[in-house]
């Protein structure tokens, strides 16, 4: 097969629909690779950079060649090197970039395969699907029904949303916000997965692994280590956390199973069960209807303001019966280790994208303002309305609304705690610091 270099666009335009031969894209200026001709391999070379469009197709991006702006159907395939890739739109598909190569804005139903060594992964939208992205490559933003797989050492993937899939992140990989029916699975190491809704499975988090906030039907298994699971809800299953892992908030008929370890277990409500309480774990119980199959090896079950049956209890187990605390400022303060400065802490509230509220649309949180609420309430004994809402940290603000993320400046004095729920307190007024973006 001979070779055709190719310096201007003039020259490729005047290529045939159909030739036999390698030809090479070297040249200082913008090449538009709008049309595929037939038998050839089109290969881009040094610092050329090439859009590509219609249905255009560029193979084997090489040395430190960059493409950007693929449109309509166009395909790209095996950029190696340092090489870049950028703004692939419609169907266009992605392939095989290697070494440090970098891939962004895939959008419609793009699809990107093999990224390795560094590379990046930005922005998969509608259908698309993003594979086997190797060293320490990062995904963010798979939407639709997209498919994350594979990514491995210490790759992070974020927003994987619709029915997406995210499996196998190796490493110090990070799995953030899978939303629908994702599935979330083989997360290793120091892996952390965050907000895993409606059906979402995950699976296997491993190593210091920490997942939060599984909704739905959700089901989480063998959170190992130190890992930490929380606020499993719907007929979500927890399975396996061992070591010294802790499990918060499973309720309605959630199913928890083998705490070993240190571990403890925090609000099992409605018809729960937890299975299997070893060692020194603790599992706090809330509701007559939960079901506790065994406590073994000085476990500890505290039943808070009910009294459940056990089916088999280990002789240096034990069961407290206890009546629910009553918070107050001091006790907030203290569980979820707030430091006052000049009296004031930080506490977090979620907004709509034009930075309203969800429950009216009416309060606007603007950056380095102070909002008041307009029918402040200090009665402590009230739970809702008649202040603004924040919670202490960014996981238990998002367990109320999914949306823009802020953080806030308050007045201890201006602070009312409802005894019986410190996910949230009401604020008389607050001051917006920043937006949280990560």
């Amino acid at each position: 097969m001979k070779e055709m270099t190719i310096k201007t666009q003039a020259e490729f335009d005047k290529l045939p629909l159909e030739i036999e031969a390698e030809i090479l894209i070297d040249s200082t200026e913008i090449i538009i690779i709008n049309r595929t001709i037939k038998n050839a391999i089109v290969i881009i070379l040094g610092t050329s950079d090439c859009s590509v469009s219609g249905s255009g197709t560029v193979n084997y991006v090489r040395e430190n060649g960059t493409v950007k702006s693929v449109w309509g159907n166009g395909t790209v395939n095996e950029v190696r090197g340092n090489g870049t890739v950028n703004e692939v739109w419609g169907n266009g598909t992605v392939k095989s970039v290697s070494e440090n190569g970098t891939v962004n804005y895939v959008r419609e139903n793009g699809t990107v395969k093999s990224v390795w060594g560094n590379g990046t992964v930005n922005e998969v939208w509608g259908n698309g699907t993003v594979k086997s992205v190797w060293g320490n490559g990062t995904v963010n933003e798979v939407r639709g029904n997209g498919t994350v797989n594979y990514v491995r050492e210490n790759g992070t993937v974020n927003y994987v949303r619709g029915n997406g899939t995210v499996n196998e992140v190796w490493g110090n990989g990070t799995v953030n916000e899978v939303w629908e029916n994702g599935t979330v699975n083989y997360v290793r190491e120091n892996g952390t997965v965050n907000y895993v809704s409606e059906n979402g499975t995950v699976n296997y988090v491993r190593g210091n692994g920490t997942v939060k906030s599984v909704w739905g039907n959700g089901t989480v298994n063998e959170v190992w280590g130190n890992g930490t699971v929380k606020s499993v809800w719907g007929n979500g299953t927890v399975n396996y956390v061992r070591e010294n892992g802790t499990v918060n908030s499973v309720r309605e008929n959630g199913t928890v199973k083998s705490v070993s370890g240190s571990g403890t277990v925090n609000s099992v409500r409605e018809n729960g069960t937890v299975n299997e309480v070893w060692e020194n774990g603790t599992v706090r119980v809330y509701s007559q209807y939960v079901s506790i199959e065994k406590l073994k090896q000085e476990s500890v079950c505290i039943q808070i303001n009910c009294k459940i049956k056990i089916k088999e209890i280990d002789k240096t187990a034990h069961v407290i019966q206890s009546k629910k605390a009553k918070h107050n400022i001091l006790s907030f303060l203290g569980i979820f280790n707030l430091k006052k400065i000049k009296n004031k802490i930080t506490l977090f509230k979620t907004v709509r994208s034009d930075n309203t509220d969800f429950w009216l649309g009416k309060i606007k949180y603007i950056l380095g303002k102070i909002i008041k609420c307009p029918d402040w309430d200090a009665n402590k004994n009230r739970e809702c309305g008649g202040g603004l809402h924040l919670s202490p940290t960014p996981e238990l603000a998002k367990t109320y609304n999914r949306g823009k993320m802020l953080k806030c400046e308050v007045d201890v004095k201006d602070i009312v705690v409802y005894p019986n729920n410190i996910s949230k307190v009401r604020c008389k007024k607050v001051k917006v610091i920043e937006e949280v973006t990560e």
